[in-house]
C-alpha cells in the first residue's frame, strides 16, 4: 500500500490538495485528526497531557490503516508532522513508521487570509509561529514542501503527484 501524509498548518491547502491527489490517484483520503477526535488531542496537548495526546494520535494512525488496508494508496490529510510541532521532542521517537510526507505550507499572511475566509478565529502569533516551526522540522527531516502562495491549485497538485511519482514503483514509504 502506498502511504503519503499531506501535512501543514490550518489553512495551508492540505485538505484540498489530499483529497485531489487521492481522487487523482485512485487513492483513499483520511484525516486521523478530524472532529472531535482532534478536539480531544490539541486539548490534551494544551493541557500538558503529551502522552495522552500522543497515544490517542497514535491509535487514530493505527485505526485508519486497519479501516483501510484494502486500499492502494492511503492519503493521510495530517500524520506526525502535525504531532511533531505540538509534542514535547521526547515522544518522536514513537512516531518510527513515518509515511513519505509533503508539507503543505503557505506563508503567515495567506494563512491568515484564508482562515478569515473559513470563518476561523485567527491567532497571529500562533500562526505565524506554526508556519515557522512546520517549515523548520520539514528541512530538519527532509520534508519536501509545496508552497501554495505559489502557483494554481492545478500547479500545486501537479507538484504533489511528482513528488509522490520520484519515489517510484515498488519503493516503500515508511521512513525510519
Amino acid at each position: 500500500m502506498l502511504l503519503i501524509a499531506f501535512d501543514g498548518h490550518d489553512g495551508a491547502g492540505k485538505t484540498t490538495l489530499a483529497a485531489a491527489v487521492a481522487a487523482q490517484i485512485g487513492g483513499t483520503k483520511v484525516s486521523p485528526f478530524g472532529g472531535t477526535l482532534g478536539d480531544f488531542i490539541a486539548w490534551n496537548y494544551r493541557s500538558r497531557r503529551y502522552g495522552m495526546a500522543n497515544d490517542v494520535a497514535l491509535a487514530a494512525i493505527r485505526k485508519a490503516l486497519a479501516e483501510h488496508d484494502k486500499a492502494g494508496a492511503l492519503i493521510f490529510d495530517r500524520h506526525w508532522l502535525s504531532m511533531f510541532t505540538v509534542l514535547p521532542p521526547r515522544y518522536r521517537s514513537s512516531w518510527r513508521d513515518r509515511p513519505f510526507t509533503i508539507l503543505i505550507w503557505a506563508d503567515p499572511a495567506a494563512t491568515e487570509r484564508r482562515l478569515i475566509e473559513r470563518g476561523e478565529a485567527v491567532d497571529r502569533p500562533g500562526n505565524e509561529y506554526y508556519c515557522r516551526v512546520y517549515r523548520e522540522l520539514a528541512e530538519r527531516y527532509r520534508v519536501p514542501m509545496v508552497d501554495t502562495t505559489l502557483g494554481t491549485l492545478e500547479e500545486n497538485i501537479a507538484r504533489c503527484r511528482e513528488l509522490i511519482e520520484s519515489l517510484g514503483p515498488g519503493r516503500s514509504t515508511a521512513r525510519r
